[in-house]
């Protein structure tokens, strides 16, 4: 059966988000979150990296080495806003204990009143990776049978699991997130044929980089594809689009529109944590503006 790329009324539905390496320098992240909140935007994500490794922070960013602790910056911005969603962008859930991180995404579920996005990556820094005793290469097993455990952790009053690499007995882990059964799950990932079909089998949607890697329109087909091979409605799926920045010139109105003609739920626009505080906001109003120009006609 053929599916339609876009949805029916997802061109009204579309958001425009926010990235942000929240950190000691640049604009706190309470002050991010209420500009964001104010100015409109659908939701804050904040990326997940326990450290960087010296032998592969050459390539990076700088903002990549100053990043906060992503649950505890997510807890600050819930604090400073009511209405922002709070998204993980991304959660490397296979170097987390499941234990820990189940309860970290539920406090954080409960403390915004229901407002997590839970984004889950496998990772791409190996030696990052590999510094908390995880195979590189087993990475999307691992993955998976976090999430596994996670699952039951949250929605099960009594959990136990035995996997692999994770196991414990019948037990009590509180509290059980607000949204139900869980925060939506959100998996970014290349779409490959193994990808796809995990993400149509656990996920709310998909978190595609849009840096020209990959066709993401044909990734999004697939997905749809792979959704009804596991008896889902391709509509209950959402893809929000990664890999936009004030800086670059892929982040244009004509590919905002593009992206949300192929039905994405939102784009994510990157604001680049560098220079004081002025700089920052003077990033977010540009998005700001961006924002506004797009959404003009909905």
């Amino acid at each position: 059966m053929a599916v339609d790329r876009q949805l029916p009324g997802e061109r009204e539905r579309m958001d425009i988000d926010l990235l942000y390496f929240a950190s000691e320098c640049g604009l706190p992240i309470a002050r991010l979150a209420e500009a964001a909140e104010q100015r409109g935007f659908g939701c804050l994500w904040v990326p997940d990296h326990s450290h960087i490794p010296l032998a592969t922070e050459r390539a990076l960013p700088d903002e990549y080495r100053h990043t906060y602790d992503q649950f505890m910056a997510l807890t600050v911005a819930a604090a400073a806003t009511t209405t922002l969603a709070l998204g993980t962008g991304v959660t490397l859930a296979a170097q987390h204990d499941p234990l820990h991180l189940a309860k970290q995404v539920a406090t954080l579920d409960v403390l915004s009143a229901g407002r997590v996005r839970f984004g889950v990556g496998y990772g791409w820094n190996r030696p990052e990776i590999a510094a908390h005793n995880v195979d590189p290469d087993r990475r999307r097993a691992r993955l998976r049978e976090h999430l596994d455990a996670c699952r039951q952790l949250w929605t099960e009053d009594v959990a136990s699991f035995a996997g692999a690499w994770t196991q414990f007995g019948p037990t009590h882990a509180w509290p059980k997130p607000v949204q139900h059964p869980h925060p939506p799950i959100y998996v970014g990932c290349a779409p490959t044929d193994r990808n796809v079909e995990l993400i149509a089998s656990i996920g709310k949607g998909w978190l595609p980089i849009d840096d020209g890697r990959y066709d993401v329109g044909a990734g999004w087909l697939r997905l749809q594809e792979a959704a009804e091979r596991h008896g889902r409605d391709p509509s209950s799926l959402e893809f929000r689009v990664f890999g936009l920045s004030t800086r670059t010139e892929r982040t244009s109105r004509r590919r905002i529109e593009e992206l949300r003609a192929l039905g994405a739920r939102s784009v994510v626009i990157h604001i680049v944590n560098e220079g004081g505080p002025d700089d920052v906001l003077r990033s977010v109003d540009i998005a700001t503006a961006l924002r506004e120009e797009v959404l003009a006609d909905r």
